[in-house]
């Protein structure tokens, strides 16, 4: 499932709230929109986290993590 896509041109910074997940060191994908075989997995603790997502990707969450969007904001 997709969670978030930076459509702009500028980094963003994503506001999630983990609530579970089988691997917290793998609990994110970040790659290009719609691109599922190549990623980079992010590692997120319980709780809020704050992720750096660069213009034009995308962040999934994976190994079976329950998470909240919150907010984004540009980090800019």
């Amino acid at each position: 499932m997709t969670t978030y896509i930076n459509n702009t041109r500028s980094e963003s910074i994503l506001t999630i709230n983990i609530e579970s997940s089988e691997n917290l060191k793998e609990a994110l994908h970040l790659s290009e929109p719609g691109n599922k075989d190549v990623y980079l997995t992010l590692t997120a603790g319980l709780g809020i986290n704050d992720i750096d997502v660069p213009a034009g990707k995308e962040v999934r969450v994976a190994n079976n993590t329950v998470a909240t969007f919150l907010a984004v904001r540009s980090a800019n």
